[in-house]
């Protein structure tokens, strides 16, 4: 049973909460958590480009620190967050 608290929660844009659970999900690597991603409102433009902007930055400043995102995450977040704009604008 996955069980969420408020602690595993980390709020990372008014648009998107990131999610880690700690437990063992068919298909992953024993030991490490699955990261999910909900996007909580509708995303909006400047939403995307506080996205895009975070990313180069992280791009160009963590490997100084000895940090390495997790490119496949950030991207895949990237592409919700566009897909549920353009979807969204094309409602209207």
């Amino acid at each position: 049973m996955l069980t969420v608290t408020e602690k595993n929660i980390i709020p990372l844009r008014t648009a998107v909460v990131h999610l880690t659970v700690n437990e063992q999900v068919p298909g992953s690597n024993p030991g490490e958590g699955v990261v999910i991603t909900f996007i909580m409102t509708k995303p909006t433009k400047d939403d995307i480009l506080d996205m895009l902007e975070q990313n180069e930055y992280d791009y160009h400043v963590l490997p100084h620190y000895g940090l390495i995102s997790d490119w496949y995450v950030r991207y895949w977040e990237l592409h919700n967050l566009i897909y549920t704009y353009i979807n969204d604008e094309s409602e209207h």
